[in-house]
């Protein structure tokens, strides 16, 4: 898909931006501010002071405190940036801001470009740390609240499939894609059954633009969709459908690399893991078609990965 944004992209000067930094600390003067486009939802700046960065995180205005809790419940396992400071006070600025640790690296989709590989010692290295915060369960699916506790149960995976059918998603993909798809879930109720037999601590957004690597270490960012669901969601989401300059570098020994991550950290893959995380991504993919005219593009690669996770096993 291409790069078109959920949410407009906020425009910070260095004065705001200055002003946001003095709740933060008294003695940080912002030099320059370096404008980060990549991203769908968040407005983010490189805030340069002296010699060091920050990252200056302005959330789109549906954004609750959900995402510093879970920087902070996942220090303990290294694996994130160092969370400064949250406001969400909308006084100097209309939106919830954040300021975090800077990390001079690469994205991983980046990372793969370079090296024109999928890296399998990084590809283990993402599924271990992805496995220990699935360490983290829940009793059902829901959105999370700012302690992390479930405020709302959200519904097993043919529920949020069902649900975007009958919304907007299912008013944009063409008949045979939605016949296709709720003759699958008819007739594969086994396989819901397995997707939803246990909820974790998901990050949501389990993509590789969230992924950086930076001095060979790999860290993961934007949790601000982080929720309790089954851990094929995260699964999923790394493993869809990348643009062919990537996706032609997953190969089986990429597969193979991230089961044995995984299972280093205590939980072993079935061997049909691949095809439960494809049908687990379903509801997440129908979830970015319920807005008004989406990109066309858009929809033809969200047709193209649905049909490909129902028909192939």
């Amino acid at each position: 898909m291409n790069d078109d944004r959920l949410h407009d992209y906020f425009v910070c000067d260095t004065a705001m931006a200055g002003r946001l930094f003095r709740c933060f600390s008294k003695t940080i003067e912002v030099d320059q501010l370096i404008p980060l486009h990549g991203g769908m939802s968040t407005s983010n700046y490189c805030a340069v002071s002296g010699d060091k960065k920050y990252l200056l995180k302005i959330y789109a205005s549906y954004a609750e405190s959900i995402e510093p809790s879970v920087y902070t419940f996942l220090k303990r396992h290294e694996c994130t940036p160092e969370f400064f400071y949250y406001d969400e006070s909308r006084k100097i600025c209309p939106h919830p801001y954040a300021i975090i640790e800077f990390i001079n690296g690469v994205t991983f989709g980046e990372y793969v470009s370079i090296h024109k590989r999928y890296d399998e010692e990084k590809v283990r290295d993402i599924a271990q740390k992805i496995a220990a915060i699935h360490k983290n369960v829940y009793q059902e699916s829901g959105v999370l609240d700012s302690a992390l506790r479930i405020k709302a149960s959200m519904g097993d995976t043919r529920a949020l499939i069902r649900r975007s059918l009958a919304g907007k998603p299912g008013d944009y993909i063409s008949s045979g894609c939605r016949h296709g798809l709720e003759q699958y879930m008819l007739h594969n109720e086994d396989i819901f059954g397995r997707i939803d037999c246990d909820f974790v601590l998901c990050h949501g957004d389990m993509s590789n633009g969230n992924i950086l690597i930076s001095d060979d270490c790999v860290y993961f960012i934007d949790f601000e969709y982080a929720l309790a669901e089954s851990r094929y969601r995260d699964i999923g989401k790394f493993f869809r459908n990348k643009t062919p300059d990537i996706q032609r570098y997953i190969t089986d020994a990429t597969y193979a690399a991230f089961q044995d991550g995984y299972a280093d950290v205590g939980f072993m893959l079935p061997d049909d893991w691949l095809h439960l995380a494809r049908i687990a991504d379903i509801p997440v993919m129908l979830g970015l078609l319920n807005r008004e005219a989406p990109p066309t593009d858009w929809v033809d690669d969200i047709e193209h990965d649905i049909c490909t996770a129902i028909l192939h096993r």
